[in-house]
């Protein structure tokens, strides 16, 4: 498996992982899922869902792409943040969303979750979507993050 991160994160003052908003391209889709996995806190190692943005297809500043997941979301706008209210353990923490442990709270950074191999959202192959809850959304909308395909 070949990982190619569309947006490479800046190396500035907000730290390796985190790109200065005004940096970041728009990211335009309306064939997309919310993506649900389980895995374990590391905190308090209760078994827990998390999410991930996952799209079939969509625009980047125009530019069409497939087959994509979200990481590092900083911006959503009004539609998306509406059908991201159904998962309340998803939500900003230091202006990027992220995924908090339902029973401790313990944040589950994105890092974890997509860039390790033993992640739930490592792969997002066809075959590991199998092993994930697919929720489509609906509408169109627009969001800022790293992208991540694979090939």
């Amino acid at each position: 498996m070949t990982r190619r991160y569309l947006n490479e994160p800046a190396r500035k003052n907000l730290g390796p992982w985190v790109r200065d908003a005004a940096e970041e391209d728009i990211l335009e889709t309306d064939q997309a899922y919310v993506t649900s996995a389980k895995t374990r806190c590391w905190q308090c190692r209760e078994e827990i869902e998390v999410i991930a943005l996952y799209c079939e297809s969509a625009t980047l500043n125009g530019d069409s792409i497939d087959n994509c997941s979200i990481m590092h979301i900083t911006h959503v706008d009004e539609a998306l943040r509406t059908q991201l209210a159904a998962w309340p353990f998803f939500r900003p923490d230091d202006g990027v969303f992220c995924n908090f442990c339902s029973y401790c709270w313990a944040p589950h950074q994105d890092l974890d979750l997509h860039s390790k191999p033993d992640g739930p959202f490592f792969s997002m192959s066809p075959e590991a979507r199998q092993s994930m809850t697919l929720t489509p959304l609906t509408g169109r909308f627009r969001l800022k993050g790293e992208e991540i395909f694979e090939g």
